[in-house]
């Protein structure tokens, strides 16, 4: 009998005689995230520090930050995501599931909570392709001039986080997710499939397991 340690449901005959029958599932964290709605800020988070040298330039990234003035209780602005980086810059960020989720009004209220906290940037996030997302997507900064970007699920679903190449932005426009926007959905899935088994075969390979059993290093 094996028991789920997310969800307490247990299964009395989880295998089948003489073989292992099996499927993958989403994780308990996962399918949570997921339905809080914060997948797109996990993400995002994730993509910015990879890309911007780690812990060396960014010191944390929180969700969900609500900004008040000292000594008020009432909520002054709000962000979805909060980069602090190590030279005390800020970046908020305004994150969706659809694309369709972003509109001006939304917009207009990320701007003004940076403006409250003078932070250096903004960004929207969304898991939907770039092909997906209309022209509020495409802006590139605020009234004030303060930099804009945007994180589609080019950026969100990069497995290795490594970003553009030589000297080109880490937050440009993602293209869309090759073969292209003509291709069917067929062709999509088994791009990603294949994808995310280089991926995992790649980082879950021990190359360092000869070197942990005393018996098999040169004496």
């Amino acid at each position: 009998m094996l028991m789920c340690h997310g969800c307490g449901q247990t299964i009395d005959n989880p295998h089948g005689f003489n073989h292992i029958e099996y499927r993958y599932r989403a994780s308990e964290i996962l399918l949570r995230a997921m339905s809080h709605d914060v997948l797109p800020c996990v993400l995002s988070m994730r993509y910015i520090s990879e890309v911007m040298g780690g812990k060396d330039t960014v010191f944390g990234a929180y969700p969900g930050i609500d900004f008040r003035q000292p000594g008020s209780a009432k909520v002054a602005g709000e962000a979805d995501v909060l980069v602090v980086l190590r030279n005390s810059g800020l970046i908020l960020g305004e994150c969706k599931a659809r694309a369709r989720g972003l509109n001006q009004e939304e917009l207009d209220k990320l701007w003004a909570a940076a403006d409250l906290v003078d932070a250096r940037a903004t960004f929207a996030a969304t898991l939907d392709r770039a092909g997906s997302c209309g022209t509020e997507w495409r802006v590139q900064s605020s009234p004030n001039g303060r930099p804009h970007f945007a994180l589609t699920a080019e950026h969100l679903f990069d497995l290795d986080c490594t970003g553009p190449a030589a000297a080109e932005d880490f937050f440009e426009w993602g293209d869309d997710y090759p073969p292209g926007p003509g291709s069917d959905l067929q062709d999509r899935e088994q791009l990603v499939d294949k994808e995310f088994n280089d991926y995992v075969e790649r980082t879950g390979t021990d190359y360092e397991q000869w070197n942990r059993a005393p018996w098999m290093t040169d004496q």
